[in-house]
């Protein structure tokens, strides 16, 4: 069974700053397809004038050998802005998939300075049962107007979950995602 997440999809946002298509889509720093990722343990977000990255590091295993693999997301921006201090999703199991990872940067002007505010969700498939489970697990944080950089601890839980039949996705798991259309059976990204 393969699973089929469509390119070019995006959180909704402000103008100010939509970041990271799905995984699918952007391969920058060689995104481990082919590997098992077992743990997300870092994150930083890098912002721009024009585009926002996210830099993520996995622990993905190899030929039983676990290594640390940091992947480029979403673009070029340069001024590391809010670092993501993370316990990690726990081990994923053999079962489980990483297939997306979705956010969004809000900009939210005051007399003192902007407030940037960045939600990241990351997709997880667990084909353990007869029908597969998709897990959402999301993250959010806060930086100032100085390019302050916050240590936050990351509040991991799993946000929701929902249930697919292999013909596509509920509208229920479009919806709480923020687009209306995570299947594109036309021209599916095959994981």
């Amino acid at each position: 069974m393969s699973f089929t997440v469509a390119a070019n999809i995006r959180l909704a946002g402000s103008a100010q700053g939509n970041f990271l298509d799905d995984l699918t889509s952007q391969n920058v720093g060689q995104w481990p397809k082919t590997q098992a990722i077992r743990k997300i343990t870092n994150v930083v977000v890098y912002t721009g004038d024009i585009i926002d990255s996210v830099r993520i590091t996995y622990d993905v295993e190899n030929g039983g050998v676990i290594s640390p693999v940091t992947v480029q997301h979403g673009g070029n921006g340069g001024i590391p802005s809010l670092t993501f201090a993370v316990g990690g999703i726990g081990l994923l199991t053999a079962d489980e998939k990483l297939v997306a990872v979705y956010g969004s940067r809000l900009v939210d002007a005051s007399p003192y300075g902007n407030r940037n505010i960045v939600h990241l969700s990351f997709v997880v498939v667990n084909t353990a049962g007869t029908v597969p489970t998709v897990q959402v697990y999301t993250a959010s944080g806060v930086y100032g107007a100085a390019s302050e950089k916050f240590e936050l601890a990351w509040p991991l839980t799993a946000a929701s979950s929902y249930t697919f039949q292999p013909d596509g996705m509920p509208d229920a798991f479009l919806q709480a995602l923020g687009f209306s259309n995570a299947l594109d059976k036309a021209n599916p990204a095959v994981l």
